[in-house]
């Protein structure tokens, strides 16, 4: 596995998602046996991986019974949930700041140093085995140092990690190829070149990899763009009620033309820019002029300008799973979309429009549909651009899904054995197997992609690519350096001053006078933008006049 970079999620998802069975009524508790209780909410995911994992522990150890509890509306506060927590497990989505929960969480340490896999990483029982929870761990052996809010000598575990997503762009691989969208003639790849051997190489400039036939460039894009414009497509789909899923998406542009150092003092605000220099509390309002904030703009611009988007993506009223259906459902329309923005538990969160759409035709049917992940553009050869230095394409790794062990759990034992049991080969092969997403630790999947659908075979040969890395990344993620855990990065001036940096991402000030207003949506204020105003260019121009030198003294000095 590549080298996993280090950055502390703190964003709670809104993934609404209903149970796959119900809840266990309390007269199919056997007296008999010992329960352990796990509540589990939505986190598009489903609870189908979690029957099956019951399933196989029962038949393990008979004396126990796993019992799902579904909390839903009770865990949309993530880890808050704990103060309350009758459950013995919670597996939620949200935040690694433990620091008020103490009295209700477990403290998982020795848990995560107990000797129970063998070399294959199959359980065999505490203390019979060579590897433990912490060799297993992705996050930990690769210094994310995310769930480890204790030091770099004397780790300490709140919470275990449970799985990661990719957020980004997913495109119709069927509609690609029936649509004639691979290879366009004008491509000129990274180099810039028309005719030479990079054209249809895709933003890594190698041969023979997962984003070939795509667009190298930002020109390039544009040409693709223009391409479908003509064929009558409406390229993008996206939630119009959730801002900060279009957002996110163009804040990876904003990653991959900067580079993981120049984008992460957006957060630590310490350390030196390629363009400024030495960043720290005296003059960090200097980053809002950030070459890459430009380059996202002329992408927000595109689409808003270009209406480039589906009817549906800037409606207020458009949940994440409406955009999903229209997405899928445009293939059948003279309108198809050829991109989707969200993460990639997208699919199994669809299911339901799948299993409609492939009573009609089996071709419809999930993991019959073929989509892929479609990487960020170079910024190469756009006027007045700076051409992109950054060759690594960053991929945001949306990681902040926990497992949680109540403090005042009865059973103890029971549930390190089930936890244990749970992080085996075996279980995690059957977790991707059931859900397509990837757990965060180190399993083998390879013998099982043929099991998994062509979005998941994506997703494991992007992971998998020597020119990508994933990253943790976000509107309210503090960049955690090397050496520094989650928990200190708490103490960094982003994260001690949360309502000055609300929206620093975005927040532009536009127009003159008593006529300036504040903006932080680009693609849908440009979209909405009747007298020509907002634009990429004045929009830059905007975030020095929202964070300006005297603004970032009125706070800092």
């Amino acid at each position: 596995m590549k080298k996993l970079l280090c950055m502390f999620l703190a964003v709670a998802l809104l993934l609404g998602l209903s149970a796959c069975k119900p809840p266990l009524a309390v007269d199919d508790i056997d007296p008999t046996k010992t329960q352990i209780y796990i509540a589990i909410g939505d986190n598009g995911v489903g609870t189908e991986f979690l029957y099956d994992l019951k399933a196989a522990y029962e038949a393990y150890n008979s004396e126990v019974e796993i019992v799902p509890v579904q909390k839903d509306a009770e865990l949309s506060n993530g880890v808050d949930y704990m103060r309350s927590a009758t459950e013995d497990i919670i597996y939620v989505n949200g935040s690694n700041d433990f620091s008020q929960y103490e009295n209700y969480i477990m403290d998982l340490t020795d848990l995560t140093n107990i000797k129970a896999y063998d070399e294959s990483g199959e359980y065999v029982g505490k203390g019979n085995g060579v590897k433990s929870l912490a060799d297993k761990m992705k996050v930990y052996e690769n210094s994310y140092k995310m769930f480890n809010v204790g030091t770099a000598e004397q780790p300490k575990f709140m919470s275990l990690p449970w799985f990661s997503s990719v957020f980004g762009l997913w495109y119709d691989i069927d509609l690609f190829e029936s649509g004639h969208l691979y290879n366009l003639q004008g491509y000129t790849g990274i180099d810039g070149i028309s005719g030479t051997e990079d054209d249809f190489y895709g933003p890594d400039g190698q041969p023979d990899t997962y984003d070939d036939g795509l667009p190298g460039t930002w020109e390039d894009m544009k040409l693709l763009l223009n391409e479908m414009k003509g064929k009558g497509f409406k390229p993008f789909t996206f939630s119009g009620m959730h801002s900060w899923m279009r957002n996110w998406w163009l804040e990876t542009v904003i990653l991959n033309y900067e580079g993981l150092n120049d984008y992460a003092l957006n957060y630590s605000f310490d350390g030196v820019d390629s363009d400024f220099g030495t960043i720290d509390s005296t003059n960090g309002y200097q980053l809002k002029q950030q070459e890459g904030k430009k380059a996202m703009l002329l992408v927000a611009e595109e689409i808003a300008k270009g209406g480039l988007y589906s009817n549906g993506s800037l409606k207020t009223t458009q949940t994440h799973l409406m955009a999903q259906s229209e997405f899928l459902d445009s293939t059948t329309t003279d309108e198809p979309s050829a991109f989707l923005i969200d993460g990639n538990w997208w699919e199994y969160e669809a299911r339901d429009t799948f299993e409609r759409m492939a009573k009609i035709n089996k071709k419809f049917a999930r993991g019959e549909r073929r989509f892929g992940y479609f990487p960020v553009p170079r910024f190469i050869g756009t006027e007045g651009l700076k051409d992109q230095e950054n060759t690594v394409q960053y991929v945001r790794d949306v990681s902040g899904y926990l497992i949680l062990v109540n403090k005042n759990t009865k059973v103890k034992e029971e549930v390190e054995d089930f936890l244990l049991f749970a992080h085996s080969e075996t279980s995690l092969r059957n977790f991707t197997k059931t859900t397509n997403l990837f757990c965060s630790y180190d399993y083998d999947m390879s013998n099982d992609l043929k099991s998994l659908t062509p979005l998941a075979r994506s997703v494991y040969e992007l992971i998998h690519d020597d020119n990508v890395e994933m990253a943790y990344c976000g509107p309210e993620v503090l960049c955690v350096s090397d050496g520094l855990t989650a928990q200190e990065s708490l103490l960094s001036l982003r994260g001690k001053n949360n309502t000055f940096f609300d929206n620093w991402e975005w927040l532009a000030t536009i127009g003159e006078g008593i006529n300036a207003r504040s903006y932080n949506d680009p693609i849908r204020d440009m979209a909405f933008d009747e007298n020509g105003q907002i634009t990429a260019a004045t929009w830059f121009e905007g975030y020095a006049e929202a964070c300006s030198e005297q603004t970032w003294n009125t706070y800092f000095h």
